[in-house]
């Protein structure tokens, strides 16, 4: 199972119905569903994140052929750069721990990325699963532990998802009351780069 992310800034109000557009049109063309969400109260404002989970490579790359062959889809792409500032930026993810889940009604998501510590990686890829089971543990939710197959190596994040802002909160305050849970933190030290530049940390909005 991949997930697959494309990211662009988007110059204007016109430019937020385009990138819902577009999301659709790419969803019926490729035959798998597109999914669009942007950042909220976090760094990015105007950002498009354009996602899809898929099988198999192969799958996903089928599914990238069917739109290039899609003149609609072609027509309405090239309207990008009416409504775009700068360029788009790919990304693609693979779940070491936990699964999407269709079904989970979730409109936010808070995102969590990192980049393991040289010399650390088995430890790092260790420490990073029981990150998100304990978070499970905690607060009842479902948090998945991704390692990036493109973009820093050794990059890796974790993905919770939310029915709303509130529920996000409520898991948020169980966590951070939880002792045991800042303890086990604190047990991680060295296993991830301690930058500002590579570890960020998101909510991003459903809009489609």
């Amino acid at each position: 199972m991949y997930l697959f992310s494309r990211q662009a800034h988007i110059s204007s109000a016109t430019g937020a119905e385009w990138a819902a557009e577009i999301a659709v049109k790419a969803g019926e063309a490729s035959g798998n569903a597109v999914q669009l969400w942007a950042p909220t109260l976090s760094p990015g404002f105007g950002t498009a994140n354009w996602t899809s989970w898929w099988p198999d490579l192969a799958t996903l790359q089928a599914g990238f052929a069917k739109l290039q062959d899609d003149e609609s889809y072609n027509a309405l792409a090239a309207q990008g750069r009416e409504h775009i500032d700068g360029g788009v930026d790919d990304a693609l993810f693979q779940p070491i721990h936990g699964a999407p889940d269709p079904d989970s009604g979730a409109n936010f998501v808070l995102s969590a990325s990192a980049v393991c510590g040289g010399g650390n990686l088995a430890r790092s890829m260790t420490a990073g699963i029981e990150i998100a089971q304990k978070a499970d543990a905690i607060t009842g939710l479902s948090t998945m532990f991704v390692r990036a197959m493109t973009g820093p190596n050794n990059s890796v994040g974790w993905l919770t998802g939310y029915e709303d802002l509130a529920a996000m909160e409520a898991a948020n305050d169980k966590m951070a009351a939880d002792a045991d849970w800042l303890t086990f933190l604190d047990t991680t030290n060295g296993c991830f780069v301690e930058d500002s530049a590579v570890s960020q940390t998101t909510i991003w909005q459903k809009f489609l």
